[in-house]
């Protein structure tokens, strides 16, 4: 009885061993290879499934739940992990972090004075944060992850992980509010995180992953900044390109480093182009998509890769649309289209906003009537979010500013009718638009305090409706619509920066 229990043990571990090398060891081996994206999620999936069959026979082990947890979370990723190498598998992805989020809540329970447990918890909330789709707990576990990580920072000062843990979970909740349009919680989230990620990286100069950590936080923080301030914004994005220039020169084909440099290019552009610089811009941008097309022609099965190259072809079009350039513009907005309706999510904002640059373009070019259909298109989809997903600020400023641009062009085309008739039904068309923009824009008010660009797109839409009533009225007809919306450049949210 004693050699059988011998025997039974000893298969276990061995078990144990196989699965936990390839959750850590062998995935790790392969993660940096070129069109590993499948593999890796083949791999997972059969040791999370191992370590889950090994873990009904030993239920109270620690170590073996951990191990377990990790491979829930690394499968979780590589399911869907939106901003890296993934298969698009939201569902399937939120799920093994919650299970992994779950594990690690029970593992510090039965141990509350272990600050390892309680750290590896604070790394846990961050995953599902950025696993999960909906508004409520994406922010709450951000939020407690915050919470937790000041306590062990506070329990032990000194210690450079629960600086980085404190960092991690302020810019994971800086995201959060990020991702929704809460620029100014954004903001000071990440303000938070920088200076902490900043100490770590001093301390550790040739840590990898700290470094492409502050270069995030200059990324975010640029972001912002590009807004309004786009000078100040140019010397965040150059040291976060200096950074990761550095991390690809340390690993020339990692797919991580080149996404990286590619999105630091494609938010040097933005800022660039916000300060006049549309030349640099399109160097910036090319070369993002340089990177992009290099990574989606090695991986197939990465479904976020067609999507970075389709984000750099619409900010490409809208360097040259600004430039005034519509051919050009209208044939990067076509070729970026499909790309970005791949396996589109019930929460892409990427399909309407190439679908509102392709509209600018042909509206610049005289194509008015190409310009309408693509403005109903846009603003279907971005209804069609806002319904899923009602308390995302962004994209109700995204429906708003359809409705705007959508009535201006019907007001021009009404301008310029020479029938009566059809001129009245578009000036009633373009009047409704614009009312439809007011009611949608009254909703930011429940969301916090109004941005100034919130004001200003109030009152012109409040003047569009002024326009409209006086050319009903019969005492406009000599009152021009308001001028044509220069395009502004939306920065794509298709970049949810991963949990480190």
């Amino acid at each position: 009885a004693n050699r059988q229990r011998m025997l039974a043990e000893q298969r276990f571990q061995n078990a144990r061993r196989v699965a936990s090398s390839m959750v850590f060891e062998l995935h790790d081996a392969i993660e940096a290879v070129p069109g590993a994206t499948a593999a890796r999620a083949l791999l997972l999936t059969r040791a999370s499934e191992q370590l889950d069959a090994l873990a009904l026979d030993a239920p109270d082990d620690p170590v073996l739940l951990e191990e377990l947890a990790v491979a829930y979370h690394r499968l979780g990723d590589v399911q869907g992990l939106t901003g890296s190498a993934h298969l698009g598998d939201q569902a399937s992805a939120r799920a093994n972090h919650r299970k992994g989020l779950s594990l690690r809540r029970t593992l510090a329970s039965r141990a509350p004075g272990d600050l390892d447990a309680r750290s590896k918890l604070v790394a846990s909330l961050i995953s599902a944060a950025y696993a999960e789709d909906r508004i409520g707990p994406s922010i709450e576990h951000a939020q407690a992850a915050v919470t937790i990580a000041e306590a062990l920072l506070a329990a032990r000062p000194q210690e450079l992980r629960f600086r980085r843990a404190l960092a991690s979970a302020h810019y994971t909740l800086g995201s959060q509010h990020r991702s929704i349009g809460d620029t100014p919680r954004a903001r000071a989230s990440f303000e938070q995180a920088a200076p902490l990620f900043q100490a770590v990286y001093e301390a550790n100069p040739g840590d990898a992953d700290v470094r492409r950590s502050v270069a995030l936080c200059h990324k975010r923080l640029g972001a912002i900044l590009a807004e309004h301030d786009p000078a100040k914004a140019v010397p965040h994005m150059r040291r976060a390109i200096e950074l990761d220039e550095a991390s690809l020169a340390a690993s020339p084909k990692a797919p991580r480093a080149r996404r990286d440099l590619s999105t630091s290019n494609i938010q040097l552009g933005f800022a660039l182009s916000k300060t006049g610089d549309l030349q640099g811009a399109l160097t910036a941008y090319r070369r993002a998509l340089e990177l992009r097309e290099g990574l989606m022609r090695e991986d197939t099965k990465n479904v976020q890769a067609p999507k970075d190259v389709a984000s750099a072809l619409y900010y490409i079009g809208a360097a040259e649309s600004d430039a005034g350039h519509a051919l050009e513009a209208i044939a990067a907005f076509q070729r970026a289209l499909p790309l970005a309706a791949t396996r589109m999510t019930d929460i892409d904002g990427l399909v309407p906003l190439i679908l509102s640059g392709t509209a600018n373009a042909y509206e610049r070019s005289g194509r008015p009537a190409e310009s309408l259909r693509m403005r109903r298109q846009a603003l279907d989809l971005y209804r069609r979010i806002l319904t899923l997903q009602p308390r995302l600020v962004k994209i109700r400023r995204d429906v708003v500013s359809t409705h705007r641009a959508l009535a201006t062009t019907l007001a021009h085309l009404a301008a310029q009718e020479r029938q009566p008739a059809s001129g009245r039904r578009l000036w009633q068309e373009a009047r409704e638009a614009y009312d439809a923009g007011m009611k949608v824009s009254s909703g930011l008010y429940a969301e916090g305090p109004l941005e100034p660009s919130d004001t200003s797109m109030r009152a012109r839409l409040r003047a569009g409706l002024a326009t409209c009533d006086r050319a009903l009225a019969g005492s406009g007809a000599a009152a021009a619509p308001e001028k044509l919306p220069v395009h502004r450049q939306n920065r794509v949210k298709s970049v949810k920066s991963p949990a480190f």
